[in-house]
């Protein structure tokens, strides 16, 4: 928290899901993505696992109307972009409190935390709306890190100890979540 405040665009939106596969909530973002767009927002899409076939399912019906960035895609538009962003990026990774951070969670979160935190810091939202557990908790921290001033966690229909992802580090990393007033977690049930 006591990093300077990085730069953002004001009004940029950023949605990011761990797929684009054939699902509920996935179909939820591709409208929300597309309806954002056509009221004229500044609107992008990360997807963490995209590229991969039946992860990609809505990726063909989003790419027409707003920019997706995948992992894959992401770290090459980074190193090709170079600008003053790149380096202002840079020099908060090197950070070494963003490190001894890092180096606290667990070893499957580190690597996204990390990727996701200097794609925020690249792309400057000012908002970012996550969807789902896992990428809750990674754009979540990420965005702490980054300095996203306002950050959406969207549950859904069930809470995350029903479902075979469930790592027992979400009921700890969610409750550090909330204690920043720029975190909010919306869900689309009460049992969720």
């Amino acid at each position: 928290r006591s990093l300077p405040a990085p730069e953002v665009e004001p009004g940029r939106i950023m949605l990011v899901t761990g797929s684009l596969g054939a699902g509920g909530a996935e179909r939820q973002l591709l409208n929300t993505a597309i309806g954002l767009v056509r009221e004229g927002h500044d609107a992008t899409v990360m997807c963490l696992n995209c590229g991969f076939g039946a992860l990609d399912f809505y990726l063909d019906q989003l790419h027409p109307h707003v920019p997706v960035y995948t992992f894959g895609e992401l770290g090459e538009s980074l190193v090709r972009a170079q600008d003053m962003r790149f380096d202002a990026a840079l020099q908060r990774m090197r950070d070494p409190r963003l490190h001894e951070f890092i180096r606290t969670l667990p070893l499957m979160l580190q690597e996204p935390v990390m990727i996701t935190t200097l794609a925020f810091l690249m792309l400057r939202p000012a908002v970012v709306h996550l969807w789902q557990d896992a990428t809750n908790i990674i754009g979540g921290l990420a965005g702490l890190l980054a300095g996203v001033p306002r950050l959406i966690l969207a549950g859904r229909n069930a809470a995350p100890h029903h479902f075979f992802y469930y790592q027992r580090y979400m009921p700890p990393m969610y409750q550090l979540l909330l204690e920043y007033p720029e975190v909010t977690l919306i869900n689309n049930s009460h049992a969720g």
